[in-house]
């Protein structure tokens, strides 16, 4: 079952549906994002840090890549700009 229950680490009461216990969560991820029943981010500041150290280091192989044109290189430029939400030009 997909539905569980999510707000703290201990629930005081068992929610059940049609008999079926549900269970408790103490985190989930939405949106790429760590949600945890404390609200407590270090977790997720550091998986978002390594997810962009990730994509620098990419992008410092293919710019360093002299067998790569500048026009490829700007076209992936260009696209990660755009996955990452920003619609404004570079």
């Amino acid at each position: 079952m997909k539905t569980k229950v999510f707000g703290s680490r201990v629930t005081r009461r068992k929610i059940s549906v049609k008999g079926i216990e549900i269970e408790n969560s103490e985190k989930f991820t939405y949106l790429r994002s760590n949600i945890t029943h404390d609200l407590d981010c270090k977790k997720e500041i550091s998986d978002r840090i390594a997810r962009a150290l990730a994509s620098l280091t990419a992008l410092e192989r293919l710019r360093k890549n002299k067998s790569i044109s500048l026009q490829t290189k700007l076209s992936v430029l260009m696209c990660m700009h755009v996955k990452h939400g920003n619609d404004k030009k570079l």
